[in-house]
Formats: C-alpha cells, structure tokens, sequence
C-alpha cells in the first residue's frame, strides 16, 4: 500500500459497520514512519493472522488501535 501519510481507521457501529482492518496470513509491510490511527467512536481495531513488519522508515509507527495478531 503506498502512503505518505496515517492511515484512518472509522467504525461508528452503525450499518454497514466498516472500518475494521483485517488481514489473513499475509504479510502487512510498514513502509515509512506514518501511524494507524483511528477516528476513536471505540469500535475501531486492526486484527492480522499473518506477519506485521516494518521495513521502511527510520522512525516510529504507531497503532492507536486495538490491534489483535494470531500471527502465523
């Protein structure tokens, strides 16, 4: 995914809910110093069964979200 800026995470609960980012057994490549960042109604979450890696960026990455991660 290339972005130069946070990525926005928005689940109010309402219908559809969205905003839910949820990845299989692949790979989710942090590629610079941007933060996950949330619009915090309190639903938001990032939930990864694979490899979370960054390797990008001589900063920090920040995720202000629940994060959940089976990691295989």
């Amino acid at each position: 995914m290339g972005r130069s800026g946070p990525i926005y995470v928005y689940n109010n609960n309402g219908a559809p809910t969205g905003g839910d980012l949820q990845f299989g057994r692949g790979l989710f490549d942090i590629q610079n110093d941007q933060g996950l960042a949330c619009a915090c109604y309190g639903y938001e979450f990032f939930s990864n069964a694979g490899t979370v890696r960054k390797s990008a960026g001589t900063g920090t990455t920040t995720i202000s979200v629940p994060f959940y991660n089976a990691g295989w």
